[in-house]
């Protein structure tokens, strides 16, 4: 089974933004991440002036959370929707906004381009998804099944989801499809792909 489609500088953003987190709106998972960090830094300064008697780090962090909207946004700037806008759409981009072909095979799926063509297993697939105007293929490490992370990881983790740098993947724009069917070769590739996590017991699924 094959597909093929064009792709445009809006889509590579979209690309972007879905890898990063939140495909609606980025900045409000980073605003969501930054209101639990002064929680628990404002949590800290509070059992710490308990402790030890002293009012001096409940003084500190507040200090710290008044003025820390109003330093330099370079940080904030890195992560910003613009920014990141921008930068999926900087460099050598135009080798990708081009004709693409993406053909369904038996252990993985090939993809084909003017730049050359690229073979990826299943297991180097880490997530199928898709949404009313795009399909999304991100690629991770080939691994085995993960362990169990303690929670303190996992929240960690979680909170600083948001501010991580886009995954690598593939965009599939819905009305940019020249030859064949979008949802039919997405259903086809996440129920190979699925099939093939739960042999390996990796055990994860997209998105239906």
């Amino acid at each position: 089974m094959k597909l093929k489609y064009t792709v445009d500088r809006e889509d590579l953003i979209a690309l972007a933004r879905y890898g990063s987190g939140d495909p609606v709106n980025p900045a409000r998972s980073r605003h969501r991440a930054r209101i639990w960090a002064y929680a628990i830094v404002l949590g800290l300064a509070i059992v710490f002036s308990l402790v030890y008697k002293s009012p001096l780090p409940l003084l500190v962090a507040g200090a710290g959370l008044l003025v820390g909207p109003f330093l330099p946004p370079l940080f904030r700037h890195e992560h910003s929707a613009k920014a990141q806008d921008r930068a999926a759409t900087l460099g050598n981009v135009e080798r990708v906004l081009c004709e693409h072909e993406l053909e369904l095979l038996t252990a993985g799926v090939a993809m084909r381009a003017a730049s050359g063509e690229l073979t990826k297993s299943f297991a180097e697939i880490e997530k199928i998804d898709r949404t009313d105007t795009h399909g999304f293929i991100f690629f991770g490490a080939v691994a085995s099944k993960p362990a169990p992370l303690p929670w303190g990881q996992r929240f960690l983790m979680c909170l600083l989801r948001p501010f991580a740098r886009s995954k690598p993947g593939i965009v599939i724009p819905r009305s940019r499809v020249i030859e064949g069917d979008f949802d039919a070769f997405m259903d086809a590739l996440s129920e190979k792909w699925q099939a093939a996590e739960a042999a390996t017991g990796r055990g994860q699924s997209p998105r239906p």
